[in-house]
């Protein structure tokens, strides 16, 4: 019996072992993948941006160039009188549009200006179209104060930027958003302050996808998001990074 004994209080030793061992497998691998989903959402942000920066210096620049010398020819064409200004016009409108077509694949890449400034200038034309979009009122304070070196830093917070004001109408029904930015030795904060219903870490949206990838995207910078309530009872969405 003893001996019986002994060997099933082996066996649940074995098996207390290896169901630590599944566990710390379990939380490597969380970390592993958690690792790789913010690989992922940095590389495919910071090639978004070196894609817009090469068409707005690089094709931008020679269409730009192409522009003048047609407009040039144009203007040489029509002192003389000659027939062939035709052809030279739908040359200059056929550039002209070529370049309103590239900026606006820039824009859709990289919303805002390149360079430190860029993000509170996004942010502020930000606030500008959802006023016209969804005919609230959207607020900016504080964006002066942001210079954030790294583009693709200011990517990330952007598009959080952008879910957080999307969720605050879709899901808060709010009327009134504030952005509210701020930057302290290093350290940046946005926060998207709303009127509507508040909305908390455990509140499922579309499944508690949105929110994933928002957090996703500000660890993958070294930050953090974080949801309090607002003075007015709306919600709070806070985004911290280090802004250098």
């Amino acid at each position: 019996m003893n001996g019986e004994l002994a060997e099933l209080n082996l066996r649940v030793a074995e098996l207390q072992s290896e169901l630590a061992d599944c566990k710390r497998k379990g939380e490597a691998l969380q970390r592993n993948e958690k690792t790789l989903q913010n690989a992922v959402v940095t590389a495919t942000d910071e090639e978004k941006v070196r894609i817009a920066r090469d068409l707005h210096d690089g094709l931008g620049q020679v269409l730009t160039g192409i522009g003048i010398l047609s407009q040039g020819l144009t203007e040489v064409l029509q002192s003389k009188g000659l027939p062939d200004i035709e052809y030279a016009t739908r040359i200059s409108s056929a550039v002209n549009d070529a370049m309103n077509r590239t900026r606006s694949i820039v824009r859709g890449i990289m919303p805002f200006g390149m360079g430190p400034g860029g993000l509170a200038q996004g942010l502020g034309e930000l606030a500008d179209s959802v006023e016209q979009l969804y005919g609230i009122k959207c607020q900016v304070r504080g964006t002066g104060e942001l210079l954030i070196e790294k583009s693709n830093t200011a990517m990330q917070v952007y598009r959080v930027t952008q879910e957080l004001i999307t969720n605050a109408i879709r899901h808060g029904e709010a009327k009134h958003i504030t952005i509210i930015a701020s930057q302290r030795e290093g350290q940046g904060t946005v926060t998207i302050e709303d009127d509507g219903c508040h909305l908390s870490d455990d509140d499922d949206l579309e499944g508690g996808l949105g929110l994933r990838i928002m957090r996703e995207r500000v660890r993958s910078i070294g930050g953090r998001l974080r949801f309090v309530q607002g003075a007015n009872g709306g919600s709070r969405g806070i985004c911290e990074f280090p802004a250098s």
